[in-house]
């Protein structure tokens, strides 16, 4: 059916996203010089991976821990607290020890973030450059991406976008 076609073309858009946000994290780790700038731009290149939702738990699971990991080193405590909240529903015990861990450290730090605002929202990055955006100019009807400049066809799926200006 044309809801479960969709729901498939979704997540096979996420996958590739995923892989790009991936390899562009490995980029910046190996391209930036060492420092604040480095660290904070893998944290936000993360944020974005925990932001899929259409993925499979296990890999939601795997993407949500690197988001915490890069965060935290930022000290977005905030951001990484209300993850491993999330992470905490979605994990076995076994492996709710560590989230314990460090969500007692977000505690500490009272859930302050230091490379955020409060507008900032992972979810909203440009399907094609991978850069933060406020608003989307053009969201794809199919796939749901979303895309910072206005587009005729989505670079991801082929479909058209629909203006939002």
């Amino acid at each position: 059916d044309a809801s479960g076609s969709q729901t498939r073309l979704v997540a096979c858009v996420q996958y590739k996203l995923a892989s790009m946000l991936l390899s562009h994290i490995q980029r910046v780790r190996k391209e930036m010089e060492d420092g604040e700038a480095r660290m904070v731009e893998m944290a936000r290149l993360a944020r974005h991976l925990a932001s899929l939702s259409a993925l499979e738990v296990k890999h939601r699971v795997i993407y949500m821990r690197v988001a915490v990991h890069h965060n935290l080193e930022v000290g977005n405590y905030g951001f990484a607290q209300r993850t491993l909240e999330v992470l905490l529903s979605m994990c076995p015990p076994a492996l709710r020890a560590n989230f314990q861990s460090q969500l007692e450290t977000c505690s500490t730090h009272q859930g302050a973030d230091a490379h955020l605002t409060s507008s900032d929202d992972s979810s909203m990055f440009c399907a094609k450059t991978l850069e933060a955006m406020r608003s989307s100019s053009s969201t794809c009807n199919m796939c749901t991406s979303k895309f910072a400049t206005a587009l005729q066809l989505c670079v991801h799926c082929g479909c058209a976008l629909q203006d939002i200006r």
